[in-house]
């Protein structure tokens, strides 16, 4: 424990531990002085004991560009439709939580500029090719194989958790990410 408080009528003692303790004696509740003068020692009503929670978790999750599903059954893989203007869509780790954002810039010269960036409280899981893209003339079909896309790239975690990647315009595009939230007990 790092910190314990004592009340007693209305008062409180705090004791904190430098370090944290696992023991300690001679704690007691506050003292008030009476109209007489006299000191008065309160009976304990209530002792608090404060300590420093478990530390976080990174919990990793598969997260991809929310769009149409690759396959009806099975896998929840997504592709999006692109129309050679700027769109932005949800990033969806998990099947179902909001990792962060995937921007699609507009064409130009034939390229298309892809932005990954994370909301708060999440990171780019720290393996190599964390972000793989795959660009499609037409709708895909059958279950999506990340490691065999074309485009791959590692995000590096950062004060700014995104990653831009260029990559030819098309007309849909898998976006694949490796990541992790932050899991932190209450």
């Amino acid at each position: 424990m790092y910190c314990v408080i004592v009340k007693g009528s209305n008062a409180v003692n705090v004791y904190c531990y430098e370090g944290g303790s696992t023991s300690d004696t001679g704690l007691f509740a506050p003292t008030s002085t009476n109209r007489k003068g006299k000191i008065i020692q309160h009976a304990i009503s209530h002792v608090t004991f404060c300590y420093n929670p478990p530390e976080c978790e990174w919990i990793g999750e598969t997260a991809w560009a929310k769009g149409e599903r690759y396959v009806t059954k099975g896998s929840w893989a997504m592709y999006v439709a692109y129309e050679g203007v700027e769109k932005k869509v949800d990033l969806i780790a998990g099947q179902n939580m909001v990792a962060g954002e995937v921007s699609f810039s507009k064409a130009d010269n034939g390229n298309v500029t892809i932005t990954i960036t994370l909301k708060d409280g999440w990171r780019f899981k720290d393996v190599e090719e964390n972000v793989s893209i795959q660009d499609y003339e037409s709708a895909p079909s059958g279950n999506p194989s990340p490691g065999q896309f074309d485009w791959k790239a590692k995000a590096v975690n950062a004060e700014l958790n995104y990653i831009s990647i260029v990559v030819p315009a098309n007309d849909y595009y898998g976006v694949h990410v490796d990541v992790e939230w932050e899991d932190c007990p209450e």
